[in-house]
């Protein structure tokens, strides 16, 4: 199977690589245009499991691991002196860090070989509903659940505007479509690309087993039908998404995005976001 799995810059939504979550982006909207779920505490440091321990590969500027000295190859070793050469430990550490904000961590790491000792504060990050696929994946990936393999669908697009003729809806819907999966599959490669355990189907990929499958890329597409396709590409996850767009009746739209993250092992939903953007014709 053609899955990609890219590295790739900060996004303009929130960008995690956790041991804990990081808060970093290009733009983020005003607080008041986003709606915050939970939160969860961070040193703002991005990371990949090894045999050894946790292998930093990403330092986001300005936060406490930064402040504190911590260097990107960096290899944390110990968290509260607890070893990470086995997995529970290291899932342990990380799980405490989120549940701790406003305490210090004190963390044993390795550069080179010197043996070096750092104690960053553990600030607090909001969690907002619109970006909980991207948490919900990121904590998959940080406490090393699985490998997340994700393939992008779209299922109902909706207009409530009036069209000329029926060759123009289905012309606008072709391009949303379009639209919302590049946009979406950018957002995940921006944000999680440098896990190595995520990947996304390849549209190429998705495109071929449609076709196999007489099936469309878009369309009236429910949970049970994603887990059948995601099976057939042997995705972990299936992203379903959709829009509809409403009629404020002053010549104004508003876009209604939706976002599904369906566990294509139970079917079942394990996230979902919703944003609603303004438009005008």
């Amino acid at each position: 199977m053609n899955n990609r799995s890219h590295r790739a810059s900060l996004p303009q939504v929130v960008s995690l690589f956790i041991l804990l979550i990081l808060s970093a982006c290009r733009t983020i909207p005003p607080k008041n245009d986003l709606t915050q779920v939970s939160s969860r505490g961070g040193i703002g440091i991005g990371f990949n499991h090894t045999p050894e321990g946790l292998l930093i590969s990403k330092v986001l500027p300005g936060s406490s691991a930064e402040k504190a000295g911590i260097n990107p190859g960096d290899l944390i070793v110990s968290c509260d002196n607890i070893p990470l050469n086995d997995q529970p430990d290291r899932r342990d550490c990380i799980e405490h860090i989120w549940h701790s904000p406003g305490q210090t961590v004190a963390l044993k790491i390795k550069r080179g070989d010197r043996s070096l000792n750092f104690k960053p504060l553990i600030t607090p990050t909001p969690i907002y509903s619109e970006y909980a696929i991207i948490y919900a994946i990121v904590e998959m990936l940080a406490l090393q659940e699985r490998h997340v393999v994700v393939a992008l669908l779209v299922g109902k697009v909706i207009n409530n505007a009036y069209f000329p003729d029926e060759n123009y809806r289905l012309r606008w819907q072709d391009a949303i479509s379009s639209s919302l999966l590049t946009q979406n599959e950018s957002n995940l490669l921006n944000s999680l690309g440098s896990y190595n355990d995520f990947h996304i189907v390849d549209r190429s990929t998705l495109e071929a087993a449609f076709k196999e499958q007489k099936l469309q890329l878009s369309g009236a597409i429910d949970a049970a039908t994603a887990k059948r396709i995601g099976q057939m590409l042997g995705a972990s996850h299936i992203l379903l998404l959709g829009l509809s767009r409403f009629n404020n009746g002053d010549n104004s739209f508003t876009d209604e995005v939706t976002g599904r993250l369906i566990d294509v092992e139970d079917g079942t939903v394990v996230a979902t976001t919703l944003k609603r953007t303004p438009v005008s014709h």
